[in-house]
Protein backbone atom coordinates (compact mmCIF):
# COMPACT_ATOMS: atom_id res chain seq x y z
CA UNK A 1 0.00 0.00 0.00
CA UNK A 2 2.54 2.57 1.10
CA UNK A 3 4.72 2.06 -2.39
CA UNK A 4 1.12 2.59 -4.03
CA UNK A 5 1.07 5.70 -2.49
CA UNK A 6 4.13 6.86 -3.90
CA UNK A 7 2.87 6.60 -7.17
CA UNK A 8 -0.59 8.26 -7.97
CA UNK A 9 -3.12 6.05 -9.30
CA UNK A 10 -1.42 3.00 -8.81
CA UNK A 11 -3.34 1.37 -6.51
CA UNK A 12 -6.42 1.80 -8.61
CA UNK A 13 -4.39 0.73 -11.82
CA UNK A 14 -3.60 -2.73 -10.01
CA UNK A 15 -7.43 -3.59 -8.58
CA UNK A 16 -8.40 -2.78 -12.55
CA UNK A 17 -5.74 -5.25 -14.10
CA UNK A 18 -4.42 -7.58 -11.08
CA UNK A 19 -4.48 -10.67 -13.24
CA UNK A 20 -2.71 -11.61 -16.37
CA UNK A 21 -5.92 -12.73 -18.05
CA UNK A 22 -7.03 -9.03 -17.38
CA UNK A 23 -3.60 -7.47 -19.11
CA UNK A 24 -4.03 -9.95 -22.07
CA UNK A 25 -7.70 -9.06 -23.06
CA UNK A 26 -6.58 -5.92 -23.39
CA UNK A 27 -4.18 -6.22 -25.64
CA UNK A 28 -5.88 -8.66 -27.47
CA UNK A 29 -8.58 -5.44 -27.72
CA UNK A 30 -5.88 -3.16 -29.16
CA UNK A 31 -4.02 -5.96 -31.64
CA UNK A 32 -7.02 -7.75 -32.71
CA UNK A 33 -9.61 -4.88 -32.26
CA UNK A 34 -10.77 -5.32 -35.88
CA UNK A 35 -10.81 -9.48 -35.89
CA UNK A 36 -8.02 -11.83 -36.26
CA UNK A 37 -5.50 -11.43 -39.09
CA UNK A 38 -2.41 -13.52 -39.79
CA UNK A 39 0.47 -12.05 -40.00
CA UNK A 40 2.16 -14.11 -42.63
CA UNK A 41 -0.97 -14.36 -45.07
CA UNK A 42 -3.35 -12.33 -44.42
CA UNK A 43 -6.13 -14.23 -43.48
CA UNK A 44 -8.69 -13.27 -41.40
CA UNK A 45 -10.03 -16.84 -40.46
CA UNK A 46 -8.27 -18.63 -36.98
CA UNK A 47 -9.09 -21.52 -34.68
CA UNK A 48 -8.64 -20.82 -31.12
CA UNK A 49 -5.56 -23.78 -30.04
CA UNK A 50 -5.00 -21.95 -26.45
CA UNK A 51 -5.53 -18.99 -24.45
CA UNK A 52 -5.04 -16.07 -26.44
CA UNK A 53 -3.15 -18.16 -29.37
CA UNK A 54 -4.76 -18.79 -32.55
CA UNK A 55 -3.89 -20.92 -35.96
CA UNK A 56 -4.73 -19.78 -39.28
CA UNK A 57 -7.29 -21.43 -41.36
CA UNK A 58 -5.01 -20.97 -44.20
CA UNK A 59 -1.42 -21.35 -43.83
CA UNK A 60 -1.88 -22.62 -40.44
CA UNK A 61 0.48 -20.39 -38.90
CA UNK A 62 0.57 -20.25 -35.41
CA UNK A 63 0.45 -16.59 -33.34
CA UNK A 64 -0.69 -15.17 -29.70
CA UNK A 65 -1.49 -11.68 -28.96
CA UNK A 66 1.70 -11.12 -27.72
CA UNK A 67 3.99 -12.71 -30.57
CA UNK A 68 6.45 -10.24 -31.94
CA UNK A 69 6.61 -7.62 -28.96
CA UNK A 70 8.86 -7.51 -26.05
CA UNK A 71 6.29 -9.03 -24.04
CA UNK A 72 6.76 -12.51 -26.30
CA UNK A 73 7.89 -15.17 -24.19
CA UNK A 74 8.62 -13.33 -21.24
CA UNK A 75 9.53 -14.67 -17.97
CA UNK A 76 7.73 -11.44 -16.03
CA UNK A 77 3.85 -11.59 -15.40
CA UNK A 78 2.16 -9.13 -17.60
CA UNK A 79 0.45 -7.25 -14.07
CA UNK A 80 4.64 -6.40 -13.93
CA UNK A 81 5.40 -5.16 -17.56
CA UNK A 82 1.61 -3.72 -16.83
CA UNK A 83 2.39 -1.96 -13.67
CA UNK A 84 6.08 -0.66 -15.04
CA UNK A 85 4.15 0.72 -18.22
CA UNK A 86 1.86 3.18 -15.67
CA UNK A 87 5.21 4.16 -13.49
CA UNK A 88 6.45 5.45 -16.20
CA UNK A 89 3.80 6.98 -18.19
CA UNK A 90 3.38 9.32 -14.68
CA UNK A 91 7.22 9.54 -13.78
CA UNK A 92 8.58 10.46 -16.86
CA UNK A 93 11.98 11.83 -17.12
CA UNK A 94 12.20 11.62 -13.40
CA UNK A 95 11.65 7.41 -13.89
CA UNK A 96 14.63 5.48 -13.00
CA UNK A 97 15.22 1.56 -12.78
CA UNK A 98 15.91 1.25 -9.24
CA UNK A 99 12.62 2.87 -8.65
CA UNK A 100 10.88 0.83 -10.69
CA UNK A 101 12.11 -2.58 -8.97
CA UNK A 102 11.40 -1.10 -5.21
CA UNK A 103 8.00 -0.09 -6.24
CA UNK A 104 7.01 -3.27 -8.28
CA UNK A 105 9.08 -5.81 -5.71
CA UNK A 106 11.13 -6.83 -8.56
CA UNK A 107 13.46 -9.27 -7.11
CA UNK A 108 16.78 -9.09 -9.91
CA UNK A 109 18.46 -5.95 -10.58
CA UNK A 110 19.25 -7.06 -14.09
CA UNK A 111 15.25 -7.85 -15.18
CA UNK A 112 14.44 -4.63 -13.33
CA UNK A 113 17.15 -2.53 -15.88
CA UNK A 114 16.15 -4.96 -18.82
CA UNK A 115 13.02 -3.93 -18.61
CA UNK A 116 13.24 0.00 -18.02
CA UNK A 117 15.51 -0.19 -21.10
CA UNK A 118 12.57 -1.74 -22.90
CA UNK A 119 10.07 0.61 -22.00
CA UNK A 120 12.11 3.58 -22.06
CA UNK A 121 12.10 4.25 -25.89
CA UNK A 122 8.16 3.46 -25.97
CA UNK A 123 7.42 6.45 -23.88
CA UNK A 124 9.48 8.82 -26.27
CA UNK A 125 8.09 8.22 -29.57
CA UNK A 126 4.16 9.12 -28.31
CA UNK A 127 1.71 7.98 -31.52
CA UNK A 128 0.17 11.31 -32.84
CA UNK A 129 1.45 13.46 -29.94
CA UNK A 130 5.59 13.58 -31.29
CA UNK A 131 6.49 17.02 -31.82
CA UNK A 132 8.24 17.81 -35.03
CA UNK A 133 11.28 20.05 -35.05
CA UNK A 134 9.75 23.43 -35.63
CA UNK A 135 5.48 23.36 -34.38
CA UNK A 136 4.49 24.49 -31.31
CA UNK A 137 6.19 28.19 -30.50
CA UNK A 138 8.34 28.97 -27.06
CA UNK A 139 6.87 30.79 -25.04
CA UNK A 140 6.70 32.64 -21.58
CA UNK A 141 10.21 33.30 -20.72
CA UNK A 142 13.18 31.58 -23.45
CA UNK A 143 16.62 32.20 -22.85
CA UNK A 144 19.21 32.13 -25.93
CA UNK A 145 22.61 30.96 -25.55
CA UNK A 146 25.14 31.66 -28.63
CA UNK A 147 28.12 28.57 -28.66
CA UNK A 148 30.08 26.69 -30.88
CA UNK A 149 30.70 23.15 -31.63
CA UNK A 150 33.37 21.17 -33.39
CA UNK A 151 31.81 18.25 -34.84
CA UNK A 152 32.76 16.10 -38.13
CA UNK A 153 35.99 18.04 -38.37
CA UNK A 154 34.49 21.09 -38.32
CA UNK A 155 33.73 24.12 -36.10
CA UNK A 156 29.90 25.31 -35.89
CA UNK A 157 28.17 28.07 -34.64
CA UNK A 158 24.78 27.53 -33.26
CA UNK A 159 22.20 29.08 -31.03
CA UNK A 160 20.71 27.08 -28.48
CA UNK A 161 16.69 28.05 -27.34
CA UNK A 162 15.41 27.11 -24.47
CA UNK A 163 11.82 27.84 -22.94
CA UNK A 164 11.64 28.09 -19.07
CA UNK A 165 9.17 26.10 -17.29
CA UNK A 166 9.32 27.24 -13.09
CA UNK A 167 12.81 27.30 -13.14
CA UNK A 168 13.11 24.32 -15.14
CA UNK A 169 14.29 22.86 -18.99
CA UNK A 170 11.04 23.36 -21.36
CA UNK A 171 11.01 23.03 -24.87
CA UNK A 172 14.02 23.53 -27.03
CA UNK A 173 15.12 24.10 -30.35
CA UNK A 174 18.99 24.22 -31.69
CA UNK A 175 19.67 26.05 -34.83
CA UNK A 176 23.27 26.36 -36.57
CA UNK A 177 23.90 30.03 -37.62
CA UNK A 178 26.72 29.99 -40.02
CA UNK A 179 27.07 33.44 -40.83
CA UNK A 180 27.49 33.85 -36.73
CA UNK A 181 24.49 36.55 -37.25
CA UNK A 182 23.31 38.54 -34.14
CA UNK A 183 20.80 35.85 -32.76
CA UNK A 184 17.37 37.84 -32.74
CA UNK A 185 18.00 39.21 -36.56
CA UNK A 186 18.91 35.52 -37.90
CA UNK A 187 15.88 34.18 -35.76
CA UNK A 188 13.32 36.84 -37.22
CA UNK A 189 14.91 35.56 -40.83
CA UNK A 190 13.87 32.11 -40.13
CA UNK A 191 11.00 30.87 -42.77
CA UNK A 192 9.25 29.92 -39.48
CA UNK A 193 8.83 31.58 -36.10
CA UNK A 194 10.35 29.84 -33.43
CA UNK A 195 9.09 32.03 -30.39
CA UNK A 196 6.18 33.36 -29.26
CA UNK A 197 6.18 37.38 -30.49
CA UNK A 198 4.85 37.85 -26.44
CA UNK A 199 7.59 35.79 -24.99
CA UNK A 200 9.96 37.72 -22.75
CA UNK A 201 13.40 36.72 -24.47
CA UNK A 202 17.08 36.83 -22.56
CA UNK A 203 19.98 36.59 -24.35
CA UNK A 204 23.21 35.55 -22.64
CA UNK A 205 25.62 38.19 -22.19
CA UNK A 206 28.13 39.20 -19.33
CA UNK A 207 24.90 41.15 -17.72
CA UNK A 208 22.54 38.57 -18.58
CA UNK A 209 22.64 35.01 -17.34
CA UNK A 210 21.15 32.04 -19.41
CA UNK A 211 21.78 28.73 -17.01
CA UNK A 212 19.55 26.88 -18.89
CA UNK A 213 20.32 27.59 -21.95
CA UNK A 214 24.08 27.14 -20.90
CA UNK A 215 22.91 23.84 -19.41
CA UNK A 216 21.87 22.39 -22.83
CA UNK A 217 24.22 23.63 -25.26
CA UNK A 218 27.01 21.85 -22.91
CA UNK A 219 25.03 18.80 -22.39
CA UNK A 220 24.30 18.65 -26.24
CA UNK A 221 27.94 19.38 -27.02
CA UNK A 222 28.56 16.17 -24.87
CA UNK A 223 25.71 14.10 -26.60
CA UNK A 224 27.38 14.92 -30.00
CA UNK A 225 30.92 13.71 -28.90
CA UNK A 226 29.75 10.73 -27.67
CA UNK A 227 27.98 9.68 -31.13
CA UNK A 228 30.91 11.14 -32.93
CA UNK A 229 33.05 8.64 -30.55
CA UNK A 230 30.64 5.69 -31.62
CA UNK A 231 30.95 6.34 -35.25
CA UNK A 232 27.39 6.90 -35.70
CA UNK A 233 26.61 7.73 -39.72
CA UNK A 234 24.57 10.66 -38.95
CA UNK A 235 24.73 14.45 -40.69
CA UNK A 236 24.88 17.24 -37.51
CA UNK A 237 21.37 18.01 -39.12
CA UNK A 238 20.16 14.53 -38.12
CA UNK A 239 21.84 14.71 -34.83
CA UNK A 240 20.21 18.15 -33.83
CA UNK A 241 16.67 16.77 -34.78
CA UNK A 242 16.97 13.74 -32.87
CA UNK A 243 18.29 15.61 -29.68
CA UNK A 244 16.03 18.10 -29.63
CA UNK A 245 13.03 15.68 -30.01
CA UNK A 246 14.02 13.09 -27.38
CA UNK A 247 14.14 16.33 -25.23
CA UNK A 248 11.11 17.62 -26.32
CA UNK A 249 8.67 14.72 -25.93
CA UNK A 250 9.38 14.55 -22.15
CA UNK A 251 7.57 17.65 -22.23
CA UNK A 252 4.33 15.75 -24.11
CA UNK A 253 1.49 14.41 -21.29
CA UNK A 254 2.12 10.49 -22.51
CA UNK A 255 -0.48 8.09 -20.88
CA UNK A 256 -0.66 4.12 -20.00
CA UNK A 257 -2.78 3.52 -23.62
CA UNK A 258 -0.27 5.54 -25.55
CA UNK A 259 3.28 3.52 -24.51
CA UNK A 260 0.65 -0.27 -24.90
CA UNK A 261 0.15 1.34 -28.29
CA UNK A 262 3.77 1.99 -29.21
CA UNK A 263 4.62 -1.30 -27.72
CA UNK A 264 2.18 -3.49 -29.71
CA UNK A 265 2.35 -1.16 -33.12
CA UNK A 266 6.29 -1.23 -32.83
CA UNK A 267 6.74 2.29 -33.44
CA UNK A 268 9.92 3.50 -32.44
CA UNK A 269 12.17 5.69 -34.31
CA UNK A 270 15.30 4.00 -35.63
CA UNK A 271 17.57 7.11 -34.73
CA UNK A 272 16.26 7.02 -31.03
CA UNK A 273 19.12 6.73 -28.39
CA UNK A 274 18.08 6.95 -24.75
CA UNK A 275 19.67 7.88 -21.78
CA UNK A 276 19.57 5.47 -19.44
CA UNK A 277 19.56 5.68 -15.44
CA UNK A 278 20.52 2.86 -13.36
Amino acid sequence: MEKCDRIKGLEAFNKKYSTNKKCLEKIKNIRWKNGFRCPRCNCNEAWDIAPFKCKCRNCGYQTSVTAGTIFHRTHLPMTKWFQAIYYLSVRRENATATELQNILDIGSNKTALSVFNKLVPMTYCTIGKRLTWHNNQLKGIVEIEESEIFFDHKGRDIIVIVESKHGSIGRIRIVENPKRQNPIAFLKNLNHQLIDEKATVRIHSREISCPLAKRVSQDFKDWCQKKEEQKQKKTFKELRFVYCNMINAYKVKVTFNDILKNILGNNVPPAYNSKLKK
